[in-house]
């Protein structure tokens, strides 16, 4: 699969993730729709790349894999007062045993409207690939309009 996405760049430390991650073989496309669990009512549009990097520790435990995962996202709300782009990104890098084989990575989401979401993923990984699982909207820490909402 080749990385055809347009990468958002919209801060250093963006850019700096995405520099990171450009040496990194493993490409997983982002596509499709998104539950939005605070307005049920309309879907939230996901288009990205999650870029990842598989390193074997230790000659001795080839079980132990040093996981690096790079995220570029851009989200579309349906909720009618939205009108821009939210957008997720990160690097993050964590050792798993691939027998254990499952990763669960969570990513703030930019740019939101009134409420505060997290990029939940799902990611099985074994010795020579990660596979997207799942990947759902979660929201955390209140909205602007209402703090009480939570």
């Amino acid at each position: 699969m080749t990385d055809n996405s347009e990468y958002i760049c919209t801060s250093e430390e963006e850019i700096a993730f995405k520099d990171a991650a450009s040496t990194f073989p493993g490409l997983i496309k982002l596509d499709g729709c998104l539950f939005d669990p605070l307005h049920p009512a309309f879907n939230v549009q996901i288009d990205g790349i999650i870029r990842y990097n598989l390193e074997m520790l230790n000659q001795n435990d080839p079980e132990a894999l040093k996981v690096k995962i790079y995220i570029n996202a851009s989200l579309k709300s349906g909720c009618p007062g939205q009108n821009k782009h939210w957008m997720v990104y990160g690097l993050t890098e964590d050792v798993i045993y691939s027998s254990t084989g499952i990763l669960v990575k969570s990513f703030d989401v930019k740019n939101t409207c009134n409420c505060h979401f997290k990029l939940v993923l799902r990611l099985k990984v074994n010795e020579k690939e990660v596979i997207l699982i799942s990947k759902e909207l979660e929201p955390y820490g209140g909205c602007y309009a209402n703090r009480d909402f939570f």
